[in-house]
């Protein structure tokens, strides 16, 4: 919450709700959802909730009497939950080492450095020293969205990881 209010006075609610999730787009007075609705603010107070058990969801109410809320993903909890599944193939993680091909199956979402090490609990930089790796080997992209730096896979990872094992179900949010 801290950081958030950080953002928050020194940058705008647009710094603030551009970097709360991929996902989340602000278009003053309203947020775009990647939802079946977005958000019209109309003068509404907006109650950003962070959510500390639920593992990457976004949420949304704009049905509360006379506020709108945002569930996110809190910054610095990992996923609590049960680990994600040891994929069924293990030539990817012999080939690329566990740490790396656990990094490499997470970016079928992009993500930052700091969701990726969020929702894998990994330390962010191991994840961004896996990252540098994996793109200077070809098999992943980088794109900046103003401050954020999201990382994703490339047609090369893409095949890569369907020819060597299948990324696991749990880490899809």
């Amino acid at each position: 919450m801290l950081s958030r209010a950080r953002a928050l006075a020194m940058s705008g609610p647009e710094a603030v709700l551009e970097e709360l999730h991929p996902r989340v787009r602000w278009r003053s007075p309203v947020i775009e959802l990647d939802k079946p609705f977005d958000l019209h603010l109309e003068g509404r107070t907006l109650v950003l909730i962070p959510l500390v058990f639920a593992g990457g969801v976004l949420f949304a109410n704009h049905k509360i009497g006379g506020a709108v809320g945002l569930g996110y993903q809190a910054r610095g909890t990992a996923e609590l939950s049960a680990p994600a599944p040891e994929a069924d193939d293990p030539r990817l993680d012999l080939l690329l080492g566990s740490g790396r091909a656990t990094v490499l199956r997470a970016l079928e979402q992009p993500a930052t450095t700091t969701a990726l090490a969020a929702r894998l609990s990994y330390a962010p930089s191991t994840v961004s020293a896996h990252l540098d790796v994996l793109a200077r080997a070809g098999l992943i992209d980088r794109h900046r969205v103003r401050r954020s730096v999201f990382y994703g896979l490339n047609e090369t990872g893409r095949s890569l990881v369907a020819l060597l094992g299948d990324a696991p179900t749990a880490l899809s949010a």
